[in-house]
């Protein structure tokens, strides 16, 4: 039952690692590239969770460390940008009470494996794909294509400091363990322009709510997953050069899982997650 209850938090999170947001007149925030174009991200999440199940409470911290490389593969007439991106590199560390420690460094069935991800020039994901097969299974199976949604999705308006905006995407997870469907609402504040990582960026503050609904099944056990958040963040974008900068977030999640089959049980949880996305080169 631990094992199961472990698999599950790890999906959220990983589900949570590849969900960000954001967006003076004039301003049109529109993605900028070119065929064989490459840029690698940093990627960083730390998350503590709180679990009550049969009368215990299990903590646990994960903290988790990536590296993203994207290619442009091709740029289409209507600004569609279609992406090559892999994981170059992965540390994961999970500390449990009372479960003992587990880690992870570059799992050779993930790392280097390649999905090809269409994106339109506002961010939004038109389809994916898996290029290269993973030889993994498990909660860890799905991270490739869940970071290769790094992009934040921005609007078709025009804005100008001090505007204001709403956007939302809904992001679904499908995997052997499960499906999990991830709404996610920014609303956005455009602040002024700022230097950040040697680029002139404009900076969006924003606040969010994130809703999460998902059924699947672990070792013979069925379960729903139903939970909710609010959060705020930063993100940083190069109207020039229509590049992701950074985004920084940090959001409280509560959730729900539901155990059905042999073993039925309601297990409320508590997370905090902080997440970052950076520009590394």
């Amino acid at each position: 039952m631990r094992r199961t209850l472990l698999a599950v938090t790890v999906i959220a999170a990983l589900a949570l690692l590849a969900t960000n947001a954001f967006a003076a007149g004039g301003l049109k925030l529109r993605y900028k590239s070119s065929k064989g174009e490459t840029h690698e991200y940093a990627l960083a999440m730390k998350m503590e969770s709180s679990t009550q199940m049969m009368g215990q409470e299990m903590q646990q911290k994960m903290l988790t460390e990536a590296r993203l490389k994207v290619v442009t593969e091709d740029v289409k007439q209507n600004g569609d940008i279609i992406f090559i991106s892999s994981m170059d590199s992965l540390k994961l560390e999970i500390h449990a009470l009372p479960m003992t420690d587990t880690s992870f460094t570059n799992p050779p069935g993930l790392i280097g494996k390649r999905s090809r991800v269409t994106f339109s020039n506002t961010g939004r994901e038109l389809s994916r794909e898996q290029v290269d097969s993973i030889q993994m299974t498990g909660p860890f199976a799905g991270a490739a294509l869940r970071t290769s949604s790094f992009l934040v999705p921005l609007d078709a308006r025009e804005v100008g400091i001090g505007d204001s905006l709403v956007v939302e995407k809904v992001d679904t997870t499908a995997g052997k363990e499960g499906n999990m469907v991830t709404t996610t609402t920014v609303h956005y504040f455009v602040a002024g322009k700022e230097n950040k990582e040697g680029h002139e960026c404009v900076k969006l503050p924003y606040t969010m709510t994130v809703k999460l609904t998902g059924t699947g099944s672990q070792m013979g056990q069925q379960f729903a997953i139903d939970g909710e958040g609010r959060g705020t963040g930063t993100v940083y974008f190069d109207v020039d050069k229509g590049l992701l900068v950074s985004s920084q977030r940090t959001m409280d999640m509560e959730t729900t899982y539901a155990m059905t089959g042999d073993q039925k049980m309601v297990i409320p949880s508590s997370q905090t997650v902080e997440s970052t996305i950076t520009l590394a080169k």
